[in-house]
């Protein structure tokens, strides 16, 4: 009796029963026909490129062969996944070709030439994997059925040798659970070739990985200078109209005053809109502009035009444009935290420079109802913009009912007060 608790036993079962032994026979059994038609093909088509570079047809025709190769390589790979579930993530794809620079990129295509190889090793794999996939059935399943055969033709002369018939069971019924196992181990090695040759390389998976971080970074960026500006500009905006709205009667002249900042506030915020959609829809968030240190005392003017108690020291310096962005930045949207959540007191601004660091810290009370702002993007987007840099940042109330922004950051720049 057969003992089902053995782990190989166990395993036979499983393989004789599962799906996926089935799709690889199937696999094995196809590999012979498609082994002998890729490699054929590519073998006349690369030989007839080659043998007309002299003419100037020849390129051309390289290139497309290789174009070819490369699909092919897309097909065994979809018939690797499909019936071997080798699960062979898809190669990097071509960069844009032009008439300039397409013989160079096909050409430096490493799946192409992989896919050759492949085609290759398909050439010598297929017949073995043809002759497993019969073999696999058709000698378990002969063996098991000897007996009747030998039932319905007992007149034959074998010469003493009819007794074997009988054996033929006690070999192919352990045959039976036995080249399953044989039949999936075939299909897992071919797949961790696939796995090799058909899909991206080390070196691919770490640029891909690359691009995609540096795609990430830059809508992460988008996504902050969308929060920090737009959202710097509506708040400024808001106040000012509450501000005129309360006053239009008893003051017209600053009412009139607010209501001409509002239209100028929004006309940058438009600008700077559409602007910021023409990169994203070029996908070149590299080139998105952001004012850098040198406009921190027009953000202070404009803050003041809109009649908010600012108080301001803002020291002469000479930094990094990446620096300069982030100090820009986190006055920014320390003006703009302050204006929301702050109360009718005076705000602070002091902006120092040593030839280490830039000393940046913004003051402003909270409205008693208030405590600590609610928790939104801007904080993280001050923090974010620091580490980058290096440098530190604290934001949270003090003991003095205010709440006081403090960032770091450290550069070499040279200032005067």
């Amino acid at each position: 009796m057969t003992d089902m608790t053995n782990p190989t036993t166990r395993k036979s079962r499983v393989a004789l029963t599962d799906p996926l032994t089935y799709k690889t026979w199937l696999y094995l059994f196809i590999g012979l026909p498609f082994g002998v038609l890729w490699f054929a093909l590519l073998v006349a088509f690369y030989a007839t490129s080659v043998a007309l570079v002299v003419v100037w047809v020849g390129l051309p025709l390289l290139v497309l062969t290789h174009l070819f190769s490369r699909g092919i390589g897309h097909v065994e790979r979809g018939l690797l996944n499909g019936l071997l579930d080798a699960g062979i993530p898809a190669p990097r794809r071509l960069a844009q070709l032009t008439p300039k620079t397409a013989f160079s990129t096909v050409m430096r295509d490493g799946f192409g030439w992989r896919n050759l190889g492949w085609s290759a090793m398909r050439l010598l794999l297929g017949p073995i994997g043809f002759v497993l996939a019969v073999v696999s059935f058709v000698v378990p399943l002969s063996l098991i059925a000897a007996p009747i055969s030998f039932l319905f033709d007992q007149n034959s002369d074998l010469g003493g040798w009819e007794n074997l018939f009988w054996l033929g069971p006690i070999v192919g019924i352990p045959l039976l659970f036995l080249m399953p196992i044989v039949v999936r181990g075939t299909g897992e090695l071919i797949g961790r070739l696939g796995r090799l040759m058909l899909g991206p390389t080390a070196d691919e998976l770490a640029d891909e990985l690359d691009e995609r971080t540096e795609r990430v970074e830059a809508r992460l960026r988008l996504d902050q200078e969308l929060h920090d500006s737009i959202g710097h500009v509506l708040t400024m905006t808001v106040v000012q109209a509450g501000a005129g709205v309360h006053v239009f009667d008893s003051d017209p002249e600053f009412a009139r005053t607010a209501l001409s900042t509002i239209e100028e506030q929004g006309r940058e915020a438009l600008d700077e809109l559409d602007r910021i959609i023409a990169l994203v829809r070029s996908d070149d968030l590299e080139r998105l502009e952001v004012p850098g240190y040198e406009a921190i005392p027009s953000l202070v003017d404009r803050t003041l035009r809109a009649g908010i108690d600012l108080q301001a020291s803002i020291a002469e310096a000479n930094v990094p444009p990446v620096v300069g962005r982030a100090a820009y930045r986190i006055v920014q949207e320390s003006i703009t935290n302050a204006v929301k959540h702050g109360g009718s007191g005076r705000m602070s601004i002091e902006v120092a420079a040593t030839d280490k660091s830039i000393e940046i810290a913004v003051e402003n009370a909270l409205r008693e109802s208030s405590g600590r702002p609610r928790e939104g993007r801007g904080i993280p987007n001050m923090a974010d913009r620091t580490a980058q840099l290096g440098g530190t940042l604290s934001a949270g109330p003090t003991e003095a009912g205010t709440f006081r922004v403090k960032a770091t950051l450290p550069t070499p720049v040279g200032a005067t007060s």
